[in-house]
């Protein structure tokens, strides 16, 4: 049967966080239309044993073992092998709500004119939340991030679309895969991309829990960040100016 949602889950050197991933993935009550593709980053700890593990007892599990890329050249290489009609990358270190995956792909069904949807989250400063996550009860130290409804305007000023957007695949037939020359900014560049053609759309409710960590991406190349937004002002905000 082809799946409807494409799970791309990135991996480099967090082999900690992958079991407890991969069981909250396939615990998605859309779990029988759902492929996971774990592209590996040229890892230096044991994903591959861990995913072979689980590729004994679960077939819609695939593993691809790349040299060590950039996120997005990660990313790219699991939308070339998907084959779900609707995308969603998978943090390792992201937890979600037992329906996630269901409540975003019917929003898309019931929205066909809509490229993405995205919704609200919690987020944790405790990495032992997401190690032992079970259910999305919020706790004390929970913090609710609510995004915004979309506005395009608002998009080229901030990118709001959060941690587990679930976007079309056949936008890549149209619009390309994400620039593998970005370090943080390559989903946002994308993003800005199809947003000039297809709307976006949130769902008012967090699907989702996410670790705040000073040992993410983001966190370690902050640098980088303004450099790739600076690159993406030029790309995108001064053509929308002059329109």
């Amino acid at each position: 049967m082809t799946p409807k949602v494409t799970a791309i889950v990135s991996t480099y050197c967090a082999a900690r966080y992958l079991p407890t991933q991969l069981n909250n993935l396939l615990s998605q009550t859309l779990s029988d239309a759902l492929e996971i593709i774990v592209v590996d980053s040229g890892s230096l700890q044991n994903e591959a044993e861990i995913v072979s593990d689980y590729q004994k007892n679960h077939q819609n599990i695939a593993y691809i073992r790349s040299e060590r890329e950039t996120l997005y050249g990660a990313w790219n290489r699991a939308v070339a092998a998907a084959h779900g009609q609707y995308l969603i990358n998978a943090n390792t270190d992201d937890r979600l709500s037992a329906n996630t995956y269901e409540v975003l792909a019917s929003t898309l069904d019931a929205n066909p004119e809509v490229g993405l949807v995205y919704s609200d989250a919690w987020e944790t400063e405790d990495d032992y939340d997401i190690l032992n996550f079970e259910t999305l009860s919020p706790l004390e130290n929970w913090t609710r991030i609510e995004t915004p409804e979309y506005s395009h305007k608002e998009l080229l000023l901030r990118c709001f679309i959060g941690a587990f957007p679930m976007w079309r695949r056949s936008l890549h037939e149209r619009f390309g895969t994400f620039d593998p020359g970005f370090t943080v900014a390559g989903d946002y560049d994308f993003w800005l991309r199809i947003a000039e053609h297809v709307p976006f759309k949130r769902v008012a409710q967090p699907l989702g829990l996410i670790l705040e960590s000073p040992d993410s991406v983001l966190c370690r190349n902050k640098g980088k960040l303004f450099e790739e937004m600076g690159l993406l002002r030029r790309k995108y905000f001064a053509p929308a100016r002059r329109t």
